[in-house]
């Protein structure tokens, strides 16, 4: 049987964060807009939720000062803590919030946004494969025709994938670079504040997030810096804080890293986890993923002016993002690199001390 060929002015691969806010602006601004996700929303996302002070700032100028209804922020505190595996380096207030968020909720709201706005959402449709000449998207049920697509189908992303296959974007580092994040629930102690480990494991970090009615455990870090042990290391992490371990873990993988040579073809733009656009460090996502959603949408709204190919103004316009992501990069393999965990430890306390409010202002700006 034949699959129907459905137009758009712009397809959206992934309603996540980035894919929902750039149909949200695209749509306000009049164009034809179709999202797809291969999920029913809402649906379960892990995450660690935190929102710095810049994800809050962008959502609430994005979706408006309303956007965060009481029931959408699950936590919010000033406080926070350090450790160096059990040994606590610093307890300490931050000047600025740091807000939790459910992503089921969280995401499902900014999706309903964009549906308020007049997207047109195909849920349980998944991306097979693409067309990157005639721009066609196939999916498991239609095929879908735009003049642009943008990709922000995650870090397993379809499309990325075939632009790499075709030798335009070169994956080169892009293992090297992944993240694999595992997170537990716990409904049996809950906690005020924030709290970061180091040294369980090797370019990464321990963590424990309040919540409403459950504290979230997690630890992340590069698999390429430690051969098949994070599973090991999340167990211990667990012990060392009196929580037995399970047998069954929630893990998924963050792209924490790589820097692609190209971030679209022509009018093909690549957003949020499916660019690599996550801060290398702390493995923040939700800033980059609606910032780049917004600006895939100005760069389409720009070419409909200019007449050039989006990823050209969508480069000029994401130059500063990238430039970033590769100084993080950089201090992300210094502050990690030493094979010396005595010195981490020495470094650690030395930039909590005498540099905390750089470093608050560094994560929340």
């Amino acid at each position: 049987m034949a699959k129907t060929i459905l137009e758009f002015d712009v397809v959206i691969c992934g309603s996540g964060p980035s894919g929902a806010t750039a149909a949200f602006l695209l749509a306000k601004h009049g164009l034809k807009v179709a999202l797809i996700d291969k999920e029913q929303f809402p649906r379960d996302k892990l995450c660690g939720g935190l929102l710095t002070e810049k994800s809050y700032k962008l959502i609430k100028s994005t979706f408006g000062n309303d956007f965060f209804e009481p029931d959408l922020i699950e936590f919010s505190s000033n406080k926070f803590e350090i450790f160096y595996a059990k040994q606590k380096i610093l307890s300490a207030f931050s000047k600025k919030l740091f807000i939790y968020v459910d992503r089921k909720k969280f995401d499902f709201a900014i999706l309903k946004r964009a549906l308020d706005s007049g997207v047109n959402f195909f849920s349980k449709t998944k991306v097979i494969d693409i067309d990157i000449k005639n721009l066609l998207v196939f999916t498991n049920s239609n095929i879908f025709k735009g003049r642009y697509i943008i990709a922000s189908d995650g870090v397993n992303s379809v499309i990325r994938g075939c632009l790499i296959k075709k030798g335009i974007l070169v994956d080169k580092e892009y293992k090297d670079n992944l993240t694999l994040a595992m997170e537990i629930y716990n409904y049996e102690f809950t906690t005020d504040r924030a709290s970061i480990y180091f040294g369980f494991t090797k370019f990464g970090y321990g963590w424990v997030f309040p919540n409403k009615k459950r504290t979230l455990v997690g630890i992340g870090a590069l698999i390429s810096k430690n051969k098949g042990l994070i599973k090991k290391q999340f167990k211990n992490f667990l012990n060392s804080i009196g929580l037995d371990a399970p047998k069954i873990f929630n893990a998924h993988l963050i792209p924490t890293g790589w820097i692609s040579n190209r971030f679209g073809f022509d009018n093909i733009l690549l957003v949020g986890d499916a660019a690599g656009f996550v801060d290398p460090i702390t493995g923040e996502g939700i800033y980059y993923a609606v910032k780049t959603g917004q600006m895939s949408a100005e760069a389409i709204l720009m070419s409909e002016k200019n007449k050039l190919f989006a990823e050209v103004n969508y480069n000029s316009l994401i130059q500063n993002i990238v430039s970033n992501l590769k100084r993080r990069r950089i201090y992300r393999n210094l502050i990690f690199g030493t094979k010396f965990r005595l010195v981490i430890k020495f470094f650690l306390l030395i930039i909590l001390f005498l540099f905390k409010d750089r470093l608050l202002k560094f994560i929340h700006e």
